[in-house]
């Protein structure tokens, strides 16, 4: 079972998606994004300006999607990439170093064991309990 999730500034998660582990990283971010701007009852100026990411968001398509509602992927470029396809900028992938949030966000829910060991066999309970996780943790940080 693979967890996406979006986190703010402060550390507190913001939308969470789960998925079967075969699935691709890339193609989580949609739902992600779905599920924020249900929860942020469809206000674009709630949506995040940035995403940062790992080497496993660096992939045109995602960035073309990212692009089309006005976010920009920060994510460092896989060693195959082309020096003709490379976007990164020095100045921007300063922010890379926040990815540290997102990392303590994941180490914090690692203290549920429930989360970690995912003894659920249906999707449904297992999404269940990694949105009843992430709302402890966002409980937390009131």
């Amino acid at each position: 079972m693979k967890a996406e999730v979006l986190v703010s500034r402060e550390g507190i998660p913001l939308a969470a998606v789960s998925a079967p582990a075969s699935v691709g990283e890339t193609k989580l971010v949609e739902p992600v994004l779905h599920q924020w701007n249900d929860t942020s009852s469809g206000c674009p100026t709630l949506w995040p300006a940035i995403i940062i990411g790992d080497k496993a968001y660096d992939s045109d398509a995602l960035r073309a999607v990212t692009a089309s509602v006005g976010i920009h992927l920060l994510a460092p470029h896989r060693r195959n990439r082309t020096p003709e396809h490379c976007t990164n900028d020095g100045r921007r992938m300063r922010r890379y170093r926040n990815r540290w949030r997102v990392e303590r966000t994941f180490a914090h829910a690692g203290n549920y064991r429930r989360f970690t060991t995912r003894y659920e066999r249906l999707r449904v309970t297992a999404n269940a309990v990694v949105n009843a996780v992430f709302m402890l943790l966002t409980l937390a940080h009131l």
